[in-house]
């Protein structure tokens, strides 16, 4: 048993679409497992005891049922059993699972035991109400971990089969904050420890990592360059001081 090397993350979680996959390839493995067994029992059965025939009217039940017995307990086990306590068996995995290559662990990253593989498949009963897998579906929409109703019973997450494919697919939530630590360290390499006190220099570093916003620039009208600017004509107090001194006297005096 092998479990997860690390608690799983919502990026290692992120296999709805191969969990859809897997569950429809466990479906055709169960009936295809189902009628080779049933053909394989009815010909040891045919060679050791006599063939089963239908009862005669008016004839009890007891015998033709006694018959069929083995091969009911066999369908039981194959779309039971084998769904049931496989994944505690079998690293997390059924056939379905393995093929599209992601396992069944606990929360914590531990191995799934076969009481978790029990419970979240009791889950499922939860996970189809009202209809069509509607409880389910809402629960895994809801959950950062992908986690279905049977799933939060047992305690258990679905991740990718080995850490390393879980790489391809980062998180956004997770992709932005290394980004952000990758940010930080190369500024304080190019900085050097003492250029700014501890306050400058961490103002610095969160807006060097946090994504920058374009600024509002004002589109002032164009205009030639040689053009001389215009001023406003202002008071008629100011113009008496701006005008040549003999046009001065003379605004002196009509303003007495």
């Amino acid at each position: 048993m092998e479990g997860y090397p690390r608690v799983p993350t919502a990026s290692d979680t992120d296999v709805v679409g191969r969990r859809i996959g897997a569950e429809i390839l466990d479906i055709l493995f169960s009936w295809i497992s189902l009628y080779f067994l049933i053909g394989l029992l009815a010909i040891l059965r045919g060679a050791f005891l006599p063939p089963v025939s239908p009862p005669e009217p008016g004839s009890g039940l007891d015998d033709f049922l006694s018959a069929l017995l083995p091969f009911l307990a066999l369908g039981l086990g194959v779309f039971v059993m084998i769904p049931f306590f496989l994944e505690g068996l079998w690293d997390g995995q059924t056939p379905g699972k393995w093929i599209v290559g992601i396992k069944v662990v606990q929360a914590d990253g531990a191995p799934c035991t076969v009481g978790a593989s029990a419970l979240r498949r009791l889950g499922l009963v939860a996970d189809f109400l009202p209809a069509f897998y509607i409880a389910g579906a809402v629960s895994i929409a809801m959950s950062s971990r992908r986690q279905r109703l049977g799933d939060r019973l047992a305690g258990t997450v679905v991740v990718w089969g080995q850490p390393e494919q879980s790489e391809g697919v980062p998180h956004p939530k997770a992709a932005g904050e290394a980004m952000q630590t990758e940010a930080r360290q190369d500024m304080e390499e190019d900085m050097g420890p003492g250029s700014l006190n501890p306050g400058g220099r961490s103002r610095l570093l969160v807006q060097a990592a946090s994504p920058a916003r374009p600024r509002s620039v004002r589109h002032r009208s164009a205009r030639p360059a040689d053009a001389t600017p215009t001023r406003r004509p202002g008071s008629p107090r100011r113009q008496l001081l701006n005008a040549p001194l003999g046009a001065s006297l003379a605004g002196a005096h009509h303003f007495r």
